[in-house]
């Protein structure tokens, strides 16, 4: 008897698909053997396509990303500490480097347009998030969103670098210095 598939295990899967493959490379074969789904229950689940599954996998991550990197950026614990949650969060959500970032993959080919307004706010978002522990911790705002940019900069630099080296010591390298370069200059202390 053939096991059943959780909503949450097929996109789960999808993730590690469109994570792996692309959207522009993750064809109907490569999505049905990796989820496990036969090419049939694919309309079943997602009667819009691979447009369905590709939103189901974003959808998927945007949540994923918010409760390991987002939500540990709120709250009234010290700045540092805060931050360096944020740090253990996209260690984990990325798999100590090895995870592709799904904004670099729904950003390119055909899932540009499917997702750029949505790509645009999530990355304000977390830039904004970061301003506002900065702010906290002392930094006026022009600096505070330098600062912040060039961590999002350094963390997806360091993703598309490990992706090409095969190697994740640039996303290792990049986490150690962020907690430290954001609170440059401030009276807030690393956790």
């Amino acid at each position: 008897m053939a096991q059943r598939l959780t909503s949450r295990t097929i996109t789960g899967r999808l993730v590690d698909i469109f994570r792996r493959e692309g959207f522009d490379g993750a064809s109907l074969t490569i999505l049905a053997k990796g989820t496990g789904l036969g090419r049939a229950s694919f309309y079943h689940h997602f009667p819009g396509g691979k447009s369905d599954m590709a939103r189901a996998a974003y959808e998927r991550a945007s949540r994923d990303f918010t409760k390991a990197v987002l939500a540990p950026l709120a709250g009234s614990s010290p700045p540092g500490e805060r931050l360096q949650r944020m740090v253990n969060g996209l260690d984990a959500f990325y798999d100590g480097g090895r995870g592709t970032c799904l904004i670099d993959v729904f950003t390119l080919g055909g899932a540009r347009d499917l997702f750029r307004d949505e790509i645009t706010e999530a990355v304000a978002y977390w830039s904004d998030a970061i301003v506002r522990v900065l702010e906290e911790a002392g930094l006026d705002h022009a600096e505070a969103k330098s600062r912040s940019e060039s961590t999002i900069v350094a963390v997806e630099g360091a993703l598309v670098l490990c992706r090409a080296s095969q190697s994740s010591e640039p996303f290792r390298r990049v986490l150690e210095r962020i907690v430290p370069e954001l609170l440059e200059g401030t009276t807030a202390r690393a956790a």
